[in-house]
């Protein structure tokens, strides 16, 4: 892919993933990793994709370590070629538009969002 990724966020905790009622818009929350208190939102309009993958204990869950949060923009051409690789459904039109490749990465948690725009809010105050 010829753009490279952005880093947003470094070392916070993945606290909280909600949808939106219609479903086009995610809100996922970060907690500051030396308080434990919200540092940031980051607000993806637009999803068409949303991979989560975690391999939590039976007790475990949110809020959970990330080690980086980044985000690549995609041109039409590398944006269906993308969805592809993460398994998208749909396949044919609608596949090559402008789009955002988010990606969170953690030790028990990966997140792999596709959307057409996003805002981060706040950010990481660690240290």
């Amino acid at each position: 892919m010829s753009h490279t990724s952005n880093h947003l966020l470094t070392d916070v905790n993945l606290a909280g993933i909600g949808f939106s009622e219609d479903g086009r818009t995610l809100t996922i929350e970060f907690l500051n990793m030396t308080d434990g208190q919200p540092c940031a939102r980051l607000i993806a309009n637009g999803v068409i994709l949303l991979h989560y993958h975690n391999i939590f204990d039976s007790g475990d869950g949110l809020a959970a370590y990330v080690g980086e949060v980044t985000v690549q923009e995609l041109g039409m051409d590398e944006s269906g070629l993308v969805l592809s690789q993460l398994g998208y459904g749909f396949r044919g039109s609608g596949m090559e538009r402008h789009s955002m490749l988010i990606h969170i990465e953690g030790g028990e948690v990966a997140v792999d969002i596709v959307c057409s725009e996003y805002h981060l809010i706040g950010h990481a105050s660690n240290g």
